[in-house]
């Protein structure tokens, strides 16, 4: 879907979209057109632009074509997006530890229209950090569910016996177990900015180590 949205491709032409829009959030996807993390948030993108046209512009930069910009924003994931407003960088609050970008493909074209619009009226309003209408630690958790086909539902994660019992696969086990871990730890003030991503790992770790999966692991573990 990358072909439906403009390509910045210099690091001039990128400075100037940034500085030359007065009245609308600048977004721009840092990545490649043919990576698959990429390519989602590019379906993403390419079908909510008409909706944000009002008050949001959308752009695409190579990240191997114009690497100007990636150690002054640590552009080391695939794909990341970035808002601007007025020549300065807006930063959200998602829930994942990361203020400064979305650095994962979103699936939920809702989802994504709501945070512009939080940023769009946060920046408006001379703020330079907005919170997400939705913890989106959450929403990655959500997405890796969707993403393997997996129902997991509220209270499954509180029944070990499917778990022990071997009545779910591998995968199913997991993203349980991430569940279960993180909805024990949200809220947290321990926890706070860990992030989804460091809840997968802990429950890899401890599928790795051959540990109960319902054992409530110690803050020191993290």
């Amino acid at each position: 879907m990358s072909y439906l949205l403009p390509h910045l491709h210099t690091g001039y032409s990128v400075d100037q979209a940034i500085l030359s829009e007065e009245d609308r959030v600048v977004i721009i996807r840092f990545g490649h057109d043919w990576d698959q993390t990429c390519m989602q948030m590019d379906e993403i993108l390419a079908t909510t632009a008409d909706q944000l046209k009002n008050f949001a512009v959308i752009y695409l930069v190579d990240l191997t074509e114009i690497p100007d910009f990636n150690t002054m924003y640590e552009l080391y994931d695939p794909c990341t997006v970035m808002f601007f407003f007025r020549n300065k960088h807006i930063m959200i609050d998602l829930g994942t530890g990361n203020n400064n970008k979305i650095n994962w493909a979103m699936n939920n074209k809702q989802e994504f229209i709501d945070i512009v619009e939080v940023v769009y009226r946060g920046a408006r309003k001379g703020r330079g950090l907005v919170v997400s209408p939705k913890d989106s630690a959450a929403l990655q958790l959500q997405q890796v569910q969707q993403e393997e086909a997996l129902p997991v539902a509220p209270g499954l994660a509180r029944h070990p016996q499917g778990i022990r019992a071997g009545l779910h696969p591998p995968q199913t086990q997991l993203s349980v177990y991430a569940s279960h871990l993180y909805s024990t730890y949200h809220g947290d003030d321990t926890m706070k900015g860990k992030g989804i991503q460091k809840v997968v790992l802990k429950a890899e770790h401890i599928a790795q180590q051959g540990s109960s999966w319902w054992t409530r692991p110690s803050h020191a573990d993290w």
